[in-house]
């Protein structure tokens, strides 16, 4: 209760500490600086969340010291009320998004009528971007649909109060906004409640400049298509580590991102609902510690959930060999596995180089080098070939390369374009980040026989 107790100047109260902090904190805090009690303050939350969702300001959010300003206009119990203060800049506007969304239709029905979706269903919805007065905004973007099953009720025996939780995420989807107009189109998932009670279905809009949100509630989750047809085929699962464009890669930093593309051409089971059918990764086969990646899985626009991404950021992993295995489920849940090996490694110097071959060796007029490296951004290398007797006979450069695994071929002609003579040739590999601050070299050894 004295969470913000501001008027002592030997002490800092909690709300202040917040306020004050460099890289965190709080950017508004409304609290109370001495006792009060809880059944005057759920009615003045209640019409504080009144003042600040539902005024409007020029069409904007109102500002948060206005709706403070009409909260206390209306005061239940003033000894208690005036104890509630609000802790930084009343002019801040809440964030909340501008433009009003409407969805217009479930499966060509209209959504002010109820639309049962059933498991293994193809679901179409179809919705519409306004402006402030309600009419058609021919806006271009992107909208995020969010469909969710079965308003659930939580009973609490020892208040006699039922609770209502809205239900499990059956589809997460993107698709674009085209003057003003959207749609989309899933399979509903296997993994559902059931119970023919309301689901939710949530459209949030976005572009570069304003952003815009809308629901309806006007949908039961149940029942079961009985015609679908099940491929049994679990989704293609491909690993990637730091960037998708590092094919064949391996070596990682301690902080790293893991990144997997998934797709299934009956649709994909992101929900992370279903009692194990949960999208995850499993390290070192941990089976009981397995990380749950539903929250971090992106679908592709205009994919209906059929294709999508997941970026996870891990830190502070210790140097050594790992394994990883991501599982993977469709709406019918068949099941996918894919595993890959890494290898963290560390290095002062910013920059560590594994692998260095060249195939085949011994060549006769063609040589390709290969290595992998740790480095998250571009890099330069050079390799410069030598005879023997440390005659430098050949530069090959290459800049701003991106992969982690990098090939370099080589036709085995010198800097005059002659054929180089059978022998064994000795060469340093170079590698240095764009910018200059790191670099590590590598010697090797390669033959020519003709």
């Amino acid at each position: 209760c004295d969470f913000g107790w501001y008027d002592d100047p030997s002490i800092q109260s909690s709300a202040e500490t917040m306020m004050n902090l460099q890289n965190a904190g709080s950017i508004l805090t409304y609290t109370a600086s001495r006792v009060v009690y809880s059944n005057y303050n759920a009615i003045l939350n209640d019409s504080l969340y009144k003042n600040l969702f539902g005024v409007k300001d020029y069409g904007l959010p109102a500002r948060v010291g206005f709706s403070y300003y009409l909260t206390k206009q209306y005061m239940i119990d003033r000894e208690n009320d005036e104890k509630y203060h609000l802790f930084g800049d009343p002019a801040i506007r809440m964030n909340m998004p501008v433009l009003p969304l409407s969805v217009d239709s479930i499966n060509s029905k209209p959504s002010n009528s109820v639309t049962q979706i059933s498991a293994l269903s193809n679901v179409k919805i179809k919705g519409t971007v306004k402006n402030t007065e309600g009419k058609v905004n021919p806006i271009n973007g992107e909208v995020v649909l969010s469909v969710f099953d079965s308003e659930r009720g939580i009973y609490y025996e020892e208040m006699d109060y039922t609770v209502k939780q809205q239900g499990g995420l059956i589809f997460k989807g993107r698709a674009s906004v085209n003057n003003g107009k959207f749609e989309t189109e899933f399979v509903v998932p296997k993994d559902i409640s059931y119970e023919n009670k309301n689901g939710k279905i949530v459209a949030y809009f976005s572009n570069n400049q304003i952003d815009g949100v809308g629901f309806t509630s006007n949908i039961t989750v149940g029942g079961t298509n009985p015609n679908a047809i099940n491929d049994n085929k679990g989704p293609e699962v491909t690993i990637y580590f730091d960037n998708e464009n590092f094919e064949s890669s391996y070596l990682v930093n301690p902080d790293f991102t893991l990144i997997v593309k998934l797709k299934d051409q009956t649709g994909l089971n992101t929900t992370g609902t279903g009692i194990g059918h949960k999208l995850e990764a499993i390290l070192n086969d941990d089976e009981t510690n397995s990380i749950d990646l539903s929250n971090s899985f992106v679908g592709d626009l205009n994919s209906g959930g059929k294709s999508g991404i997941v970026k996870y950021r891990f830190a502070g992993f210790n140097s050594g060999d790992y394994k990883i295995k991501i599982k993977a489920w469709d709406v019918f849940n068949n099941l996918s596995t894919q595993e890959a090996n890494f290898t963290v490694v560390t290095d002062q110097n910013g920059i560590v180089i594994r692998d260095v071959v060249n195939y085949p060796n011994p060549f006769s007029s063609f040589t390709t080098f290969t290595f992998q490296h740790n480095y998250s951004a571009s890099i330069n290398c050079k390799i410069k070939i030598y005879t023997i007797a440390g005659r430098l006979i050949k530069t090959l450069e290459n800049f701003d390369l991106l992969n982690k695994f990098v090939k370099i071929d080589w036709d085995g002609r010198d800097e005059d374009g002659n054929q180089i003579a059978n022998g064994t040739y000795l060469y340093k590999l170079i590698v240095e980040s764009t910018d200059g601050k790191f670099k590590q070299s590598v010697l090797g050894k390669l033959a020519v026989i003709k």
